[in-house]
């Protein structure tokens, strides 16, 4: 029997001194021999052990046992001091009102024996009321009407524990290692079965045992039927709901998120303050006085309290830090400008591993750089392979997430939630959003671009703060697929200035028209300069037949070929900041057509040694209103130049 596993019987006993006899009694009978008994008297209110004395007093020679009287901590300190002291590898709880039956113990070591990579093993249990007669044959398929398949069924068994959570009483045994695994009972919680039993399942290390191995007493003085603490309960649930919602695939993801709501709803009639407690009005409030549309302040209201929970960020190592993800799933222009921060953070952190969450439109550029390991992207029309993407990146397990968005607020948190990096930094987008930096504090380490004085590029660099890069000088690389990087050969004439000419931008208001681009052709010299305008399917067809001959109207499909071009030209003209940006990237002559948005214009501006500017007549991000003579003027003094 030396060989055989050690079982500890882990007892926290409160007010159940007419009980406990019954309980003591069952663990010694079963006939499983190489096992201990704990107690902790969690400060009982009635201060009547004296069956627990006599007991052991009658009993120690039989079985090894240890008793301790203390102060009440409450029941999930009291069970986390249980497993500290136990010695046992495979331990069972049992509240000090219910006893073991059917001698079970050798059976239940024996199957998770043989089966070690399952760390806890549930069972059914019988029902009982205060003198001990049998109420139900069956806790789980009688008591509460589960379905037996669902607890057989690995697959079905985490469907069950968020949907129908339905255990009680001695039904379990555990390897001690699980509580490693999965840490022990959360302290701060006041009914800790659920929260335990959901860390458990999410790490699929469960067995079922079809066999009654205890008895489950219902009387009185059972926590569930105390109308005292059933409110502490239902904040208890909803608690455990919102802790444990994203521990799971998206689709148990969803049932915790019903689960969660029902409780919460509990919660507010017992609190008759249905369906808004006075903090959450609190909220409310105050982004409605922010100028925030109801819709828009309840959204808010759902954010701070559901997604900008705390997190622990107090141990951020950067030395710890294996690989990371850089969201920036926006235009392709955007895109560009984290180029300089991904070589940097390589170059300095070669065995970082850094993968992009892109759009499915700068996918193509951000998959030919060297220095990224692998590009996910965000399908901006299918919201089903939007979550699967997310689930996947949160199986990563990330160090540490860059959170570059700087735009819709909402869907950028609930992403962040649900991927669950280690630690997330981001860049300032909140207090158009009604945020103070303090409500931000424990999502995010740290929020970066609070300046909107300076270029994206500066503000994207100031994420290597954290990496403790003190050198910021990087190479302005733009790596072209094989395909294309000879693509420039039919277009550019080494005898002549180049010029690419891009015509349009992203949004309608920013596509030139054709007197414009005809005013800004004609007049250069045509005999000096050599025009390419690139244009897209649309704009070539409306472009072919209405401008001069000797101009090269080229059709472009790719972003590549645009920037096989850019690369040889001489000079570039765009009222696109993206064109803009490439044309920097290789230190190009720039003349840009910008609006009189000068936020725009201070984050989007060139960033070549030589640019030119023109500015339209409107404040608004559109250049439909600007001078042609002025971009004619500045693009004849370069062309002198060259």
């Amino acid at each position: 029997m030396n060989n055989s596993p050690k079982v500890s019987i882990l007892i926290p006993f409160y007010n159940h001194n007419h009980f406990i006899k019954k309980t003591l009694d069952s663990i010694l009978e079963d006939e499983y021999e190489n096992k201990e008994i704990l107690i902790i008297n969690d400060g009982s209110s009635n201060k009547d052990d004296s069956n627990i004395i006599s007991w052991i007093s009658e009993h120690e020679n039989n079985i090894d046992i240890k008793y301790i009287k203390r102060e009440n901590k409450g029941v999930t300190k009291t069970l986390n001091e249980l497993i500290s002291i136990s010695c046992g590898k495979y331990l069972v709880v049992c509240a000090s009102d219910d006893y073991l039956i059917n001698n079970t113990i050798g059976n239940r070591v024996d199957i998770l024996e043989k089966n070690p990579d399952k760390l806890l093993l549930l069972s059914d249990n019988i029902v009982v009321n205060d003198s001990g007669d049998k109420l139900y044959d069956s806790n789980l398929f009688e008591y509460r009407s589960c379905i037996k398949d669902d607890y057989s069924n690995p697959d079905k068994i985490i469907k069950t524990f968020i949907s129908k959570w339905s255990l009680a009483g001695a039904c379990f045994m555990a390897n001690k290692e699980l509580y490693t695994l999965v840490g022990k009972y959360d302290e701060s919680i006041i009914v800790e079965d659920w929260d335990f039993f959901l860390r458990a399942a999410s790490k699929k290390t469960i067995l079922f045992y079809d066999e009654k191995v205890s008895a489950y007493r219902l009387h009185d003085s059972n926590s569930i039927n105390n109308p005292v603490i059933s409110q502490k309960m239902y904040k208890n649930q909803v608690y455990v709901a919102k802790k444990n919602m994203f521990l799971f695939s998206f689709f148990n993801t969803f049932r915790m998120i019903r689960r969660y709501s029902k409780y919460l709803i509990k919660l507010r009639k017992i609190q008759n303050k249905f369906p808004y407690s006075y903090s959450l009005w609190k909220d409310y409030k105050s982004f409605k006085n922010q100028g925030l549309k109801t819709s828009k302040a309840y959204k808010q209201v759902f954010l701070k309290r559901f997604i900008l929970n705390k997190n622990n960020i107090k141990d951020f190592n950067i030395k710890k830090v294996n690989n990371i993800l850089i969201t920036r799933y926006d235009r392709i222009g955007d895109m560009l400008f984290i180029f300089p921060l991904i070589e940097l953070i390589k170059k300095n952190y070669p065995n970082i591993k850094i993968d992009i969450y892109a759009s499915s439109s700068n996918y193509d550029l951000i998959k030919e750089n060297p220095y990224v390991n692998h590009v996910y992207v965000n399908p901006k029309y299918n919201k089903l392979s939007s979550l699967k993407t997310l689930f996947t990146l949160r199986k990563n397990n990330y160090d540490l997430l860059f959170d570059m968005y700087e735009n819709r607020l909402s869907n950028t948190l609930i992403r962040m939630k649900i991927i669950n990096a280690k630690f997330t930094v981001g860049m300032d987008k909140y207090r158009k959003h009604g945020f103070s930096y303090k409500d931000l504090e424990g999502f995010y380490l740290k929020i970066y671009g609070k300046d909107k004085r300076i270029h994206i590029i500066e503000k994207n660099l100031e994420f290597l703060d954290l990496f403790e890069i003190k050198d910021k000088s990087y190479s302005k690389d733009v790596f072209i697929k094989n395909e294309y990087k000879d693509f420039y050969s039919k277009y550019i004439k080494k005898d002549k200035v180049n010029i690419l000419f891009n015509t349009e931008g992203r949004e309608e208001s920013r596509i030139l028209s054709i007197n414009q681009i005809n005013e800004i052709s004609n007049g250069l010299d045509l005999d000096k300069c050599n025009i390419m305008i690139v244009a897209l399917d649309k704009q070539y067809k409306i472009l072919n037949n209405n401008i001069d001959k000797k101009i090269q109207l080229i059709n472009v499909n790719s972003i590549f070929q645009t920037i096989s071009l850019i690369k040889e030209s001489d000079l570039v003209i765009s009222p696109d900041t993206a064109i803009i940006h490439f044309a920097s990237m290789f230190d190009k002559k720039i003349i840009g057509i910008y609006s009189l948005d000068e936020k725009n214009f201070v984050a989007n501006r060139p960033f070549s040694n030589d640019y030119k500017i023109v500015r339209s007549n409107t404040k608004v991000n559109r250049i439909k209103e600007f001078k042609t003579k002025k971009v004619v003027d500045f693009a004849n003094e370069y062309i002198k130049e060259l």
